[in-house]
């Protein structure tokens, strides 16, 4: 079984702007970091919340095994990449709020 967690919070007290949440050639950089480990994680995908940590979404990864390069191109897997980078990019951005209150 492959897991992975992307580590999408933190306060950025020192960048000033939640560096995950900053654009990269059209995408927030936590996006490029989900899509690019999902067609290799095993059949879940968690979303974590920060603060206190409980758990914001569970995804079933129901995608064919073996995961060949054909699948990037299929519904099923845009729907799933969608659903995974808006939830955990929504959390980033909640974390970063809710750091900047707590700097106050």
């Amino acid at each position: 079984m492959i897991a992975a967690i992307v580590l999408a919070a933190g306060f950025a007290r020192r960048m000033g702007r939640q560096k995950l949440l900053l654009d990269l050639r059209g995408k927030p950089v936590v996006r490029w970091s989900v899509e690019a480990l999902l067609p290799h994680v095993a059949d879940t995908v968690v979303v974590m919340t920060t603060r206190p940590g409980t758990v914001k979404q569970v995804i079933r990864v129901n995608l064919e095994r073996p995961r060949v390069p054909q699948m990037l191109y299929s519904r099923e897997y845009a729907e799933l990449k969608k659903s995974a980078a808006e939830s955990v990019h929504e959390e980033a951005r909640r974390a970063f709020e809710r750091g900047e209150k707590e700097q106050a």
